[in-house]
């Protein structure tokens, strides 16, 4: 498995990037909240352990941005949460308890937001993200 380190210093977060997906976990469709033609949206799941929960596919132009925001329970335990591009790119940060992170879009296309659960227990991810 590659993964990338790209440091955003506007905010201080450590950005990861993974080109495949992660062995074993298993991947689910999250349902959001929100009418589709809002720029936010929300969600409220509970992600299994060694799960990838992503919202369906929505489009976002090059040089927009998408602000995701989770926060996690139990708070100790800490997930991933990011995007996925077009091409399966996974862009994500390393959460506990909650984070905020604004990833700038390189590509035009389908793009979806997402919650990895890597603990051995469930975890309920609540959140946010708006397309800016």
């Amino acid at each position: 498995m590659e993964i990338e380190e790209e440091l955003q210093e506007s905010e201080g977060l450590q950005e990861y990037i993974e080109t495949e997906p992660t062995p074993g976990a298993t991947e689910e469709i999250g349902e959001v909240s929100g009418d589709a033609r809002m720029s936010t949206r929300s969600f409220a799941w509970i992600v299994g352990s060694y799960v990838l929960k992503k919202t369906e596919a929505f489009y976002v132009e090059e040089s927009r941005s998408i602000e995701v925001y989770v926060s996690i329970t139990p708070s100790n335990k800490q997930v991933r949460a990011g995007i996925i591009g077009l091409d399966g790119t996974k862009r994500y940060i390393l959460v506990t308890g909650s984070g905020v992170h604004t990833f700038l879009v390189k590509h035009t296309g389908d793009h979806r937001v997402f919650v990895e659960n890597t603990n051995g227990i469930s975890v309920e991810a609540g959140g946010s993200y708006t397309i800016r």
